[in-house]
């Protein structure tokens, strides 16, 4: 319990691109000349939102099926033009799980992601306008466009930061590898001391505070922790290989003070020693008279009588459900896991996570009905499982773009 851990204070020489990009000079007609050279990263597609409704056709329907399908739409379409809310049609009717319990709406779209034929009539319809139905592979939809938002090629003076950003971290990417090869022979020519690299590349040497393998794999890499354990750098004083913590850092580490593990003195953690000793049989001890009073309870004395007798309280919990505020969590799922038999209650005792120890008889237990569960209940239950299709429909999708696209992330946009 009061071992303390192996832990290393490393000095340390670092390269990243993020350094390199304060290096990099710009004006405005180098950012002018980026700029033109790569407008398409700073060109929006225009997004449309809508709200929609749809009668799905499955897929090999009969000319009955299409046409019963057909009728509905246009049947529901009749009942907005007659004053109806879209979107409660759409609540209501829409066979569309994911944006059904929203009233259809899609959330903003550009063009390429929906059918090609819901694409070519919400990027044809104003604002506001009910579409005639449009058959897709689906089935057949209504939409209404919500929200335009344009798209275009936006200004230089209104992207001028997001430009020298980008410029800047385009060079310092080229200028990384020409110092990661330059930072690995120095280091590699001076094994016995990090700063003679350093007066060669004009860096500075760092130095960590202490720190267990476990805070370095967590603070800086696995990879790192791994080259400062390495026998030559840990026992022998030289410096590390330089490692590559990821394709924009490399470093080479030294050990400055090595601190072993051991157990301190037992003078040094005495207070700790009988806070942890006091903690323990404290636990032990409720544990102990909690169990005790259980099995009193159990032989059938009476609540009232065992309480006055220990001074203690006897709380009521009526009606309460897994999710519960009133009831410690760890009370609460083994109250709900208790073996009930009909007619007879269950004594428990639980230990909870601050010491304490509670004792509980858990009695009566309601399993609601069909009619009990429907209403609000069952439409927050929709609600939710519509959410839920519809984040793991929009990651599917994310998914297959990635897997089928080349992706080129710019974190500093981020």
């Amino acid at each position: 319990l009061f071992r303390v851990p192996e832990k290393l204070t490393l000095e340390y020489l670092e390269l990243t691109i993020d350094e390199l990009t304060k290096e990099i000079g710009v004006d405005d007609a180098v950012l002018t000349s980026y700029y033109e050279a790569h407008k398409d990263l700073y060109t929006t597609q225009e997004q449309r939102s809508a709200n929609h409704i749809l009668v799905q056709v499955p897929k090999g329907a009969t000319e009955a099926e299409d046409a019963a399908a057909r009728a509905k739409i246009e049947s529901l379409r009749k009942d907005i033009e007659a004053g109806a809310s879209f979107e409660d049609v759409a609540r209501k009717s829409s066979d569309d799980i994911g944006s059904r319990a929203e009233g259809g709406d899609t959330g903003l779209f550009p063009r390429g992601v929906m059918a090609p034929e819901f694409e070519q009539a919400a990027f044809t319809l104003p604002v506001g306008e009910v579409s005639q139905p449009v058959k897709t592979e689906f089935g057949y939809h209504l939409i209404r466009v919500r929200e335009i938002k344009p798209g275009g090629v936006e200004p230089f003076d209104a992207v001028r930061a997001q430009v020298e950003d980008a410029y800047r971290r385009e060079q310092a990417e080229s200028l990384y590898f020409e110092r990661a090869e330059a930072f690995s022979d120095a280091v590699t020519e001076h094994p016995d001391s990090l700063e003679a690299a350093a007066e060669t590349l004009h860096m500075t040497v760092q130095t960590t505070p202490p720190m267990t393998r476990g805070e370095i794999e967590a603070r800086v890499s696995k990879d790192v922790a791994n080259a400062a354990w390495e026998p030559e750098v840990l026992t022998e004083g030289l410096a590390s290989v330089p490692v590559e913590i990821d394709n924009t850092r490399v470093a080479a580490v030294k050990v400055a003070k090595h601190e072993p593990t051991h157990v301190p003195a037992f003078a040094d953690i005495k207070a700790d020693v009988v806070a942890a000793l006091r903690d323990q049989r404290a636990r032990e001890a409720a544990r102990t008279r909690g169990d005790a009073i259980a099995e009193r309870l159990r032989k059938g004395e009476a609540v009232d009588t065992v309480v006055a007798a220990e001074k203690l309280e006897w709380h009521a919990a009526k009606g309460v459900n897994r999710e519960t505020s009133e009831l410690n969590r760890g009370f609460a799922r083994a109250a709900f896991q208790a073996p009930l038999k009909e007619g007879e209650p269950a004594i428990i005792g639980v230990p909870l996570g601050t010491g304490a120890y509670a004792v509980a008889r858990v009695t009566n237990q309601q399993i609601p009905s069909a009619e009990q569960l429907q209403g609000k209940n069952v439409d927050a239950i929709r609600r939710d499982v519509s959410r839920s299709y519809m984040a793991a429909a929009w990651r599917a999708y994310i998914d297959s773009l990635r897997a089928d696209a080349k992706v080129k992330t710019y974190p500093e946009r981020l």
